[in-house]
């Protein structure tokens, strides 16, 4: 009796040299099947701004090359997702258990890995060199629940920047937080994460996004941009700049002078430059550096038990108000990828692709 092959792999790949152009469907032969690599059937994937952010910052993170292609002119831009073990040495993983990680566009990857005691990591050459967060797989557990597999999947990437963050400003002892780009899943969620422990919230963003960051239900007040001016000072303030708008930054720090104690900078959305005005310098926070830092000092076990419970905490409240649209076909990636560059978002929305 003889074994059926295996299907062709499809992956999504871009041109280095413009990777904002548009994806291209590529056909290649199933992963091999060797001693030491784990294959993984993708099951879904989330594409949000973060896929665009991991593209403008690869000169720094070489984000661009955790899954290479053969074409050296080519790149697989990296997103977050499910997968499943269909092939593995069973000392490493079970055939069969499901993952949660780093992958590639694509319907299969083999990536070699490794049990260490922060998590199952990927070894593969491309991937040695980038922070642990980037090359940890996550095995699921048993209960977990298949009916918000969707948001899990979106949320993926924002519960451990959540998680990290907002335990530091809580150890800081703060009072107020002010955060920028208040409808982007970061903020919001941080802001949740926060709010939950008791400390106070205020939302700035655009006015076309206002109505969806009040609708969040995790700030005590939104303030459009070109309202800095209504923020009330008050003692013990931090500010989080997640939009990464120098003028906003200066903004804040100038209307609230020496009542803000902290100014932290983690954003992406727009280009970053040092802002100017008065108030503290502004700090900058890296979830993977951080990631790194915190283990180090209290372990992994620890840094583990804060993502679970920012997990525990996040999925239940964007399952109230996150609209979830699934589609299939790895092909179907190329009109939310274009969208995503072009800027149209909608906050209270996001896109699963189960290719």
């Amino acid at each position: 009796m003889t074994t059926a092959p295996e299907p062709d792999t499809l992956v999504l790949e871009v041109d280095r040299t413009t990777p904002l152009d548009g994806l291209e469907l590529v056909r290649e032969r199933p992963p091999p099947r060797r001693p030491g690599l784990v294959t993984l059937t993708v099951e879904r994937f989330s594409v949000a701004a973060n896929n665009l952010g991991y593209v403008l910052v690869n000169d720094v993170l070489k984000t661009l090359d955790a899954f290479p292609s053969p074409s050296l002119d080519r790149a697989r831009i990296p997103v977050w997702g499910i997968a499943e073990v269909v092939a593995a040495d069973p000392t490493v993983v079970a055939v069969g258990t499901r993952v949660a990680g780093f992958l590639p566009m694509a319907t299969r990857v083999a990536v070699r890995v490794e049990n260490t005691d922060i998590g199952l990591l990927s070894v593969d050459e491309s991937r040695v060199g980038m922070l642990p967060i980037y090359r940890r797989l996550v095995p699921l557990p048993d209960e977990f629940d298949s009916a918000s597999e969707d948001v899990e999947t979106v949320l993926l990437p924002v519960h451990p920047f959540a998680a990290l963050l907002a335990a530091d400003v809580l150890a800081s002892g703060v009072r107020r937080v002010v955060v920028s780009s208040a409808s982007s899943r970061s903020a919001s969620a941080l802001s949740r994460l926060l709010g939950a422990a008791g400390v106070s919230v205020v939302g700035l963003t655009s006015a076309t996004h206002r109505a969806a960051a009040e609708t969040f239900g995790v700030y005590d007040r939104v303030l459009g941009y070109d309202e800095v001016d209504r923020l009330a000072p008050s003692d013990g303030t931090t500010y989080v700049d997640v939009a990464g708008s120098s003028d906003v930054t200066s903004a804040v720090h100038d209307r609230l002078l020496r009542h803000l104690v902290t100014s932290i900078g983690v954003g992406g959305t727009h280009a970053r430059s040092t802002p100017s005005g008065s108030g503290p310098p502004l700090t900058m926070f890296n979830t993977g550096d951080r990631e790194v830092e915190l283990t180090r000092e209290r372990g992994w076990p620890a840094v583990q038990s804060l993502y679970d419970a920012a997990r525990s905490e996040l999925v239940p409240w964007a399952s109230d108000w996150l609209r979830v649209q699934t589609v299939t076909g790895l092909s179907s990636t190329e009109p939310v990828w274009r969208d995503i560059v072009a800027g149209r978002s909608d906050p209270l929305s996001a896109v699963v692709i189960r290719p």
